[in-house]
């Protein structure tokens, strides 16, 4: 029995690499990699990049809208200064779009060497008072904790560069994010370019992507996490649970009922004017509080984009209602009470019947006795005599 679970376990433990050879190649490229050699004090290269917008249609369709070549003047030095230049541009664009003008900081990665890959570093001079965006950081597909984060294939020599009168054989190596990565991450998935004599990288050649968790997906900006579960012995995690659902308006630490009996709410965020907290009694606090609680059935999901209402693409990505069927009278023809209710006007007006239907979810217009539909006959306004 020990000699099944031996193998089991070998492979187990190289599911992530194509062969054994291969898992000994990547970890002395990663080895190679772990810093940038004590020789490299700077460098200055010139860096030729295409930048391109990208418009998604209605119809689920992508276009390009403007192309760009931008040529930079890249200067990085090992006590970690790094400058971008742009030093030529030209541009093919149907409108008045440019990637540059969302790009305040480099786009360019000064070093591949290391665990993680640095993007949207520097900081543009002539801006100093804008607020600078956050860092975002990969993993590099050559990082210590790879095993957990990539699946390696490939390994073939592709072709052979030639520098400086030096033959440079190059190995391909795929990389693929895992799909039960251990956290949610930024992950290299492409082709990696590796000299096969030293080890070290030459050139990487993919792009990033977003390593959800497992039960979890975020797509188009909307995100949902179902790995999080509480048991039936879970005691904690179940209340954990009714502390989330059960959580208050306001936090109970910003709450503090004084002696003069009005209620301090403290601000999470000072106002212009200096004030901390606010003071007011409890009837005008549970007013306020009560504002906040919608209506019954009152929408409090807001669209945009093509799905307003207003929109002049909806109709294009909105099913329209199915037309019910008309059924056939004695004489042959529709009957009035089979055919379609007649669409509401633009305007705001409301009729009262659908007003108590909506808010009290009461149906005027139906007899109660055979379920048909009522009609108004006649309206008489109730007459009060003056008792003076």
């Amino acid at each position: 029995m020990l000699f099944p679970l031996a193998l089991a376990f070998q492979l187990a433990a190289d599911s992530n690499y194509r062969s054994a050879a291969l898992r000994e190649f990547v970890e002395r490229a990663a080895r190679q990699n772990r810093s940038a050699p004590a020789s490299l004090l700077s460098y200055r290269a010139t860096v030729e990049s295409e930048l391109a917008l990208i418009v998604r249609n209605p119809e689920g369709t992508e276009g390009v809208i403007s192309v760009e070549q931008v040529e930079s003047d890249a200067r990085w030095r090992r006590t970690g200064e790094f400058a971008q230049h742009i030093i030529g541009y030209r541009s093919q664009a149907s409108g008045p779009f440019s990637a540059l003008s969302f790009l305040r900081e480099t786009w360019l990665v000064p070093l591949l060497y290391g665990n993680r890959i640095v993007l949207m570093t520097g900081l543009d001079r002539e801006r100093r008072r804008r607020p600078r965006r956050a860092v975002l950081t990969a993993i590099h597909p050559l990082a210590e904790d790879r095993d957990r984060m990539f699946r390696f294939s490939g390994g073939d020599t592709v072709f052979t560069m030639r520098v400086g009168g030096r033959a440079i054989p190059i190995v391909r190596v795929d990389v693929t994010p895992r799909a039960d990565a251990p956290r949610a991450s930024l992950a290299f998935d492409g082709e990696l370019e590796i000299d096969a004599i030293r080890h070290q990288l030459v050139r990487m050649r993919g792009r990033l992507v977003v390593i959800n968790a497992p039960l979890s997906v975020a797509e188009q900006g909307f995100s949902l996490h179902a790995a999080t579960r509480a048991g039936a012995e879970d005691r904690k995690g179940r209340e954990t649970l009714l502390k989330y659902s059960l959580r208050p308006p306001i936090a109970t630490e910003r709450v503090l009922l004084g002696p003069d009996g009005l209620v301090r709410v403290a601000l999470k965020k000072p106002f212009s004017d200096g004030t901390v907290a606010i003071d007011l009694d409890p009837l005008s606090l549970l007013c306020r509080l009560a504002a906040t609680v919608p209506a019954p059935r009152f929408h409090t999901v807001r669209y945009a984009g093509v799905l307003s209402s207003h929109a002049k693409w909806r109709s294009l990505v909105v099913p329209k209602p199915a037309q019910p069927a008309l059924s056939d009278g004695d004489d042959g023809r529709p009957t009035a009470d089979d055919a379609p209710p007649r669409a509401r006007s633009a305007g705001g007006y409301r009729p009262w019947a659908e007003l108590l239907r909506r808010t009290f979810d009461i149906d005027v217009e139906t007899c109660p006795s055979c379920g048909a539909r009522m009609r108004v006959s006649e309206a008489r306004t109730p007459f009060f005599r003056n008792s003076s």
